[in-house]
């Protein structure tokens, strides 16, 4: 895969460091900053593809997924409570008309992120430049991840109607229980799963479809989110039973994505794509540099 030289990212090519960058407040704030003003530069000459045409016309991005995808990288600081650090946002471009939902995440390093978070009253928020003042973007609160359960549904109608076909889970523990190298860990909310998590979570969801009145057939892709295990051998073997009993309860169209970093060596993949996973997601939480390049 080629990389597109226009967009503000790492060069891939340059030399490791052999020495962190610093991460006092200060240089951490100095490099979110950096990074976010040669980011919006980049969006601002962003034109995004005409897919009027299309039968299904969500599938090109907007100026506005970008900004909510930047914002979802450098995290925000808040006056809010702090027992309530993860946040889905509900975002619409005013060019287009198209909305998007992306988590933002208030980190440990909240009060070095250049991005601030306001609640405006009711579901309405508002994500401001920190060094200005200057409105980001004015978003809906979606859900706060602290109390959210092992599933949501990632795909919705236009009138945002959640639909059966595809869903993201973390059956391990919900999003706020924590996996390992997230950045979400700032939560500080873990609670120590039951150990037959899995059988409890698909059941939860077949449950959940019965009461909707959905057929288990219409699921075609399932998002695993983990990372939870402590090596591959064992984070393997829960997205195998995942992806077994998942089948077991008749949700036999799905499609599984895994994302994990515990998983990178080329005979887990193949395990993986034997037993039904199609993709493979990451997100690069940190602000190790070696680290990141390695994932």
């Amino acid at each position: 895969m080629s990389l597109d030289k226009s967009l503000p990212l790492i060069d891939l090519n340059r030399p490791v460091p052999t020495q962190p960058e610093p991460n006092t407040p200060a240089e951490v704030h100095s490099r979110l900053e950096r990074f976010l003003t040669q980011a919006r530069e980049h969006i601002a000459g962003f034109t995004p593809i005409d897919d009027s045409d299309q039968a299904d016309p969500d599938t090109a991005l907007s100026k506005t997924q970008l900004l909510s995808l930047l914002i979802g990288f450098v995290g925000c600081d808040t006056t809010e409570a702090l027992d309530n650090r993860t946040y889905t946002l509900v975002y619409t471009d005013p060019e287009q008309g198209k909305s998007n939902y992306q988590t933002i995440c208030i980190p440990d390093y909240r009060q070095a992120s250049p991005v601030l978070f306001t609640r405006e009253g009711g579901n309405r928020a508002r994500l401001t430049l920190r060094s200005t003042g200057e409105t980001l973007a004015e978003v809906l609160v979606h859900a706060r991840l602290f109390g959210a359960s092992s599933h949501y549904y990632s795909r919705v109608s236009p009138d945002f109607v959640e639909l059966p076909t595809a869903t993201i889970i973390s059956p391990y523990s919900t999003c706020a229980g924590g996996c390992l190298g997230c950045s979400r860990g700032a939560v500080k909310s873990f609670t120590p799963p039951p150990k037959d998590y899995i059988e409890q979570h698909v059941a939860g969801l077949a449950a959940d479809y019965d009461q909707r009145g959905w057929d288990r057939g219409e699921l075609v892709s399932v998002n695993i989110t983990t990372g939870c295990q402590p090596d591959e051998v064992r984070e393997l073997e829960m997205m195998v039973q995942l992806m077994q009993t998942y089948r077991r309860y008749g949700f036999a169209n799905a499609a599984f994505h895994a994302f994990t970093y515990a998983i990178d060596s080329a005979k887990a993949m193949e395990i993986l794509r034997e037993h039904g996973a199609i993709g493979f997601i990451g997100t690069i939480e940190t602000f190790n540099d070696a680290e990141r390049i390695r994932q």
